[in-house]
């Protein structure tokens, strides 16, 4: 790296979802790179997603952060359903690289629901996975902030529908909002598990 180059947020983020690719599904990695190269307004879908559940919020069998759990199981589904056709069948005016932003997005919304519907509650803060994707709640800026201990909980959804485009709200970018509908088709009808037999992370850590 040169000396006059900044090491990103957005590095660090793919840099630590590639080391937990390569350990949970290294065959996901060439999608990834292509998704990437090809979209590389997906590198700031990652990014906020991954900083709103933060990396700290695991897996406690396996100790993979949920958020690099969803994103993989995105990435395997999407990797069955890469969009081939025009996307005038979707009444909207989108470019390419937008329209697949939008689907791998699409998929990326509803296995976080599938997979990270979690409730965070420490002593002086509490923190859903409905509410902080209402209004922006980082669960990272939790975690680096406050020092009290935190449980985890499974939490239940109470409106899915608002929940799925909070979600598309905040990781899609305003340039692709500005030339979408969220009340297009939806592309993934529903998550399907990134393992045979698993539906659901059955217990979850906080890792400091």
């Amino acid at each position: 790296m040169a000396n006059n180059e900044i090491y990103s947020v957005s590095d660090a983020v793919l840099d630590s979802l590639f080391d937990t690719l390569h350990k949970l599904s290294p065959e996901l990695i060439p999608s990834l790179e292509d998704l990437l190269t090809s979209c590389p307004q997906l590198r700031s879908v990652l990014r906020r997603c991954v900083l709103l559940l933060s990396e700290n919020l695991r897996d406690k069998a396996e100790h993979f952060p949920l958020c690099h759990i969803a994103i993989a199981s995105a990435l395997k589904q999407y990797a069955s359903c890469r969009p081939h056709k025009s996307t005038e069948q979707f009444n909207v005016r989108l470019d390419r690289s937008n329209h697949e932003v939008w689907t791998f997005t699409d998929i990326l919304a509803l296995q976080i629901m599938r997979l990270c519907a979690v409730q965070v509650t420490a002593r002086t803060w509490s923190w859903n996975i409905e509410d902080a994707f209402g209004c922006k709640d980082y669960l990272f800026r939790h975690l680096v902030t406050s020092g009290d201990d935190a449980d985890v909980s499974e939490y239940q959804i109470k409106d899915p529908g608002k929940l799925h485009n909070d979600i598309m709200r905040v990781l899609l970018t305003e340039r692709v909002l500005r030339n979408m509908e969220l009340h297009m088709p939806k592309t993934a009808e529903q998550a399907e598990p990134l393992q045979k037999g698993r539906t659901v992370i059955p217990t979850f850590t906080i890792v400091h």
